[in-house]
């Protein structure tokens, strides 16, 4: 089994009395697929946008963005995939924060420009790191970019 590490960071100042709702969406697996794949657990691949779309639709009014922490596609299926998961997010009108999974291969451009980032919603930054890319073995890891911007955004700060 595959270790998947991600990190989030998420820093407020301790005199904020600002409250940040966020919808979480992990795993959508968005793929050609048909039937379940036993071998990886992953559920039904064809219908993952349409999951995450129903997903979004009950998140709307209630959260202030969405965080989708990673294997958004099914081992990094065709970029067809990637674009309606960005359709959804252009629909939706709620900000998402994409994060790079195991399974998202170079098509992951399609959803976000950087596999590292951070963005600031009014006194709360949040740190998006790649434990990925850079890492041939399962168990990931933050590369020097990764931990260059970490402390770029924490001093910026």
């Amino acid at each position: 089994m595959k270790c998947l590490l991600f990190f989030l960071f998420i820093i407020t100042p301790l005199n904020c009395c600002f409250a940040l709702d966020i919808g979480v969406v992990a795993d959508i697996h968005a793929g050609k697929q048909r039937k379940r794949d036993t071998g990886t657990n992953v559920l039904y691949p064809r219908k993952g946008v349409g999951y995450f779309e129903k997903a979004v639709k009950r998140m709307r009014g209630k959260v202030d963005l969405i965080v989708a922490l990673g294997d958004n596609t099914n081992n990094g299926e065709i970029k067809y995939y990637y674009k309606k998961l960005r359709k959804v997010e252009n629909k939706c009108k709620i900000p998402i924060l994409w994060v790079k999974g195991n399974h998202d291969g170079k098509n992951f451009r399609y959803l976000s420009t950087a596999n590292n980032y951070y963005r600031d919603f009014d006194n709360v930054r949040i740190i998006v790191l790649d434990t990925n890319s850079g890492y041939k073995n399962a168990n990931g890891g933050i590369i020097p970019e990764g931990l260059e911007l970490y402390n770029q955004a924490v001093q910026d700060r």
